[in-house]
């Protein structure tokens, strides 16, 4: 069963990778189409495809998955299934996914995260990948994340920015609807 638990996914010491709470991500590195919610390996994943996936995975899982965490497994993806491949693991399948509960409805995101998370479970069990082997993958990844789920930081991977992803106006204060003056209804 893959290793998504309480809105994480779980590596031993090597959760740090993706565990990301959301209490207002980053602004550092904005993306210009708002509808992006991830680019990586030649892929873009969209804000909905992202959204749906974190809660498809999260009924497959009986539990809360942030869509950053979402994002940070698929951003890894293609390096995990390199250095599998270099250990002579075979890929995890989507049929494999689906075999754990066949009437589960999951997106193509959905599933492509789950494999990822499985493969990178089945290396760290086997012994095979460890926190500091991670970390070295997230090194050799291109990675943009919308600073709505995080940012993407080389050698940490995905990580909670310090500043709001969405900024007050420059007032302070919202603006006022034309032909309504501050205070009146």
């Amino acid at each position: 069963m893959p290793s998504f638990r309480r809105g994480r996914f779980a590596l031993g010491g090597a959760a740090m990778l993706c565990t990301l709470a959301l209490a207002g991500c980053g602004s550092s590195g904005v993306m210009h189409d708002g509808s992006t919610a991830l680019t990586y390996d030649g892929k873009t994943v969209t804000n909905d495809q992202l959204q749906t996936a974190a809660k498809d995975i999260s009924a497959f899982v009986g539990g809360p998955v942030d869509p950053g965490v979402v994002a940070g497994r698929l951003a890894i993806g293609p390096q995990v299934e390199k250095y599998a491949a270099q250990k002579g693991q075979s890929p995890i399948t989507a049929s494999q996914i689906q075999a754990q509960k066949p009437k589960a409805e999951l997106s193509d995101v959905a599933l492509k995260a789950l494999e990822v998370d499985a493969l990178i479970s089945t290396l760290a069990n086997n012994g095979d990948l460890d926190n500091a082997s991670l970390q070295a993958l997230t090194k050799k990844s291109d990675v943009t994340v919308n600073p709505r789920y995080g940012a993407w930081e080389k050698g940490k991977g995905m990580v909670a920015d310090s500043d709001p992803w969405i900024k007050a106006t420059p007032s302070g204060q919202a603006a006022q609807p034309q032909g309504q003056a501050q205070g009146q209804g």
